[in-house]
């Protein structure tokens, strides 16, 4: 229940559950872990227990799609005492129950609330493989389901008899972020030096889509600016930049295919006549191209929100927008302002998202998949919605 304001908010939990160490689960669990991950709750003012089983969130401002950003992942409840011992231990109130202390291993909680319903497996086994050696481990049939592996070993696994691939769309996605001199000019040629699809089709194997500048997964309703690489190289020779560093975050160093998402950078930046190299402490004081991987939030407020306000001419008019588009009163007016806000990032921002890498499985054909959420394996929660043929 929510007030006309959407601001206060009454939250009522389902009444008989349990973690798995047979702990009921209590308004005060609930208060206890919000307040633990409040960073990603966006908004959070003040948190009030008024019942066993209910609290009250008041916001600092209203939004309407609080429960939505409750489904967040970071926000897993955990008992009130001791909540690090539960995280390792793996004491929860999902349908399975961690069984060692690996955090890998996993069996049906034949009393989970749910246990009529969902989670058709009897054990979960998850294993930890070195990327090059997932696909062997699935074509040989030791795993029935890899994650994280590179987009072109995916497309050939599906060419396979015996398996196949899953592709669906996220809200993950690439971020070039400049900073350094000349950063809005640069951020303007790369927009029109990179062929967005090209990317797509040679980075991810076709697994994504091409980005349109802003965070928010594309819709069509915001178009990028277009490739032009004769506009762009006539951008970087009037303001004289012809060299500018490279660095990775750490999620991307790690990510199978980076390799081929640099080497199609660097030609493109040459095609515009930019050239591209490390950044090394040597080189400081050129441009630098920050890439990293970043995952939306479970709204389109909250994915802005979060994106890197750096370029912006007027950063209170976007926060104005998306304070608005929370409250709104339609769907179509919380639509519009978000349009709004998008088009601020894509113009101006010195960050700008060039592709929505999916996700993508591959897996045995005698597992049956189901609707998939927008994290990693269905938003952890594959257990519990997938089963065998």
């Amino acid at each position: 229940d929510a007030s006309t304001d959407a601001r206060d908010w009454l939250i009522t939990l389902r009444p008989g559950v349990t973690f798995h160490d047979g702990k009921p689960l209590t308004a005060q669990d609930a208060a206890a872990s919000l307040a633990r991950a409040s960073h990603a709750l966006d908004g959070l003012e003040d948190i009030r227990v008024v019942a066993d089983h209910q609290l009250r969130l008041r916001l600092r401002a209203g939004n309407t799609g609080l429960p939505i950003a409750l489904s967040d992942a970071r926000l897993a409840i955990l008992p009130e005492e001791n909540p690090e011992t539960a995280l390792l231990s793996g004491n929860g109130t999902g349908r399975y129950r961690q069984i060692d202390a690996t955090g890998l291993r996993f069996v049906a909680d034949p009393s989970h609330y749910l246990s009529d319903n969902t989670g058709w497996f009897d054990r979960i086994d998850a294993t930890h493989t070195a990327a090059k050696d997932v696909q062997t481990a699935l074509r040989d049939g030791e795993v029935d389901l890899i994650d994280h592996a590179d987009p072109m070993a995916m497309a050939l696994l599906g060419r396979h008899p015996r398996l196949k691939v899953l592709a669906t769309r996220s809200n993950q996605h690439l971020r070039i972020g400049v900073e350094g001199a000349e950063s809005t000019v640069l951020v303007s040629a790369l927009k029109r030096g990179l062929d967005r699809q090209l990317l797509v089709d040679h980075w991810l194997a076709g697994y994504g889509v091409a980005g349109a500048d802003h965070p928010v997964p594309p819709s069509g309703h915001v178009p990028s600016a277009g490739y032009d690489p004769d506009h762009a190289r006539h951008l970087l020779a009037c303001a004289g930049v012809t060299h500018a560093m490279v660095s990775l975050s750490a999620e991307l160093v790690s990510q199978p295919g980076t390799d081929r998402l640099l080497s199609f950078l660097a030609a493109s930046a040459r095609a515009i006549g930019l050239t591209l190299s490390p950044a090394t402490e040597s080189n400081r004081g050129a441009p630098e191209l920050r890439l990293s991987l970043a995952r939306g939030g479970p709204t389109a407020d909250a994915t802005l929100a979060a994106f890197p306000r750096a370029g912006l001419s007027r950063p209170d008019a976007f926060d104005g927008l998306l304070t608005a588009a929370r409250i709104a009163p339609t769907s179509a007016e919380r639509r519009m302002l978000l349009h709004d806000a998008q088009t601020m990032i894509a113009d101006e921002a010195t960050t700008h998202v060039p592709a929505f890498p999916d996700l993508v499985l591959a897996h045995s054909r005698r597992l049956i998949p189901a609707p998939s959420g927008p994290g990693p394996v269905t938003s952890a929660r594959i257990a519990e919605r997938w089963a065998f043929a």
